[in-house]
């Protein structure tokens, strides 16, 4: 059976360039075919690079590159199924490193072999409680199966998720945030709710895969967190050694602050420490890939000047941020 790996991304360069290093030494075939959905729009605050992306992508013959119109990820993901020809595929985002062989080579087999119909993470989307008990009656799981998603959510993450592209034609393909108005009749889901209720990005695909009564493997994100020093000495989570990917997280938060600009303010503890992580993954980048800056440089321009800008307003500690690469770059094997 064929195999796709759907790829969204808004375009950031340092990304990429780690997201097709490991793509290209690690895993690359384990897929037959990537569709890389650019959900990256016009802005007069950003240099515009796409011909600079389309050049590094075009070295890889088994990558197609699209654009989704800059519409937001919802619309990616849509794109992404609309173009996908193969008859499996994973969902991925730009800030999940793949670093170990075999993991999606596993997961696919899993759907091959007929074990499972899906592999995602669930995700919480935090819906009233009327409407997790209407779920519960339309999705008729087991009791402890009930227990498990009500605590970890009966939707998915849009990355890592393994499916099969049939199934996934069988929905409406709207991925997009979306209100569901009390009483209105669901047609994909043959319910109503009895309250007004708001979903994320993925969610409404995510139930209609499961009312379709889809056998479900679960798998973590392994996301990196402000913790990551102390996770490191106490090989916790992703330094477990039990790990295959890391999903960085929140990276494209930096495109956002390109086209917007960086407002002065104040911080908190929390928020500091989460931008001493994003700068240690920052770093790296920039320093792992100099080469980006001669090709691309009015935008690796404004791109320092925007980290300047918080680097200074959040006050943030190079010696937090120094040992945080340290476990990162062990962690990759960098």
């Amino acid at each position: 059976m064929s195999r796709a790996g759907l790829l969204l991304t808004v375009g950031d360069p340092f990304i990429l360039n780690l997201w097709l290093e490991y793509y290209e030494k690690i895993w690359c075939k384990e897929v037959n075919k990537i569709y890389v959905v650019l959900d990256n729009r016009e802005d007069s605050n950003i240099p515009n690079i796409n011909s600079y992306l389309n050049d590094l992508f075009r070295k890889y013959p088994n990558i197609e590159v699209a654009e989704s119109g800059g519409m937001g990820i919802g619309n990616a993901i849509t794109k992404s199924f609309q173009i996908c020809k193969e008859d499996n595929y994973v969902l991925l985002n730009d800030d999940c490193i793949i670093f170990r062989p075999y993991a999606l080579d596993y997961h696919f087999s899993q759907i091959e072999k007929n074990k499972f119909d899906a592999v995602g993470s669930p995700l919480r989307n935090y819906t009233p409680v009327e409407v997790d008990k209407e779920l519960q009656t339309i999705f008729s799981y087991s009791e402890l199966e009930n227990e498990f998603l009500q605590r970890y959510g009966y939707a998915f993450w849009q990355n890592l998720f393994f499916g099969k592209t049939s199934d996934a034609l069988k929905t409406d393909l709207d991925m997009d945030v979306k209100t569901f108005k009390q009483g209105e009749f669901l047609p994909q889901l043959k319910t109503s709710f009895a309250t007004d209720t708001g979903v994320d990005v993925f969610v409404s695909f995510s139930w209609q895969l499961r009312r379709m009564g889809l056998r479900f493997d679960y798998i973590k994100q392994g996301h990196t967190t402000p913790q990551d020093v102390y996770r490191y000495i106490i090989m916790e989570e992703i330094f477990s050694g039990n790990y295959s990917w890391v999903h960085i997280g929140n990276m494209s938060t930096l495109t956002v602050y390109l086209r917007q600009g960086w407002e002065n303010r104040q911080a908190s503890q929390s928020e500091t420490e989460e931008y001493q992580r994003k700068f240690a993954w920052w770093e790296i980048m920039m320093e792992r890939y100099p080469n980006i800056e001669k090709d691309i440089p009015s935008y690796v321009k404004v791109q320092k000047e925007v980290l300047s800008k918080i680097k200074s307003n959040l006050s943030l500690k190079q010696q937090e941020v120094d040992k945080l690469k340290f476990v990162y770059r062990r962690l990759l094997g960098i």
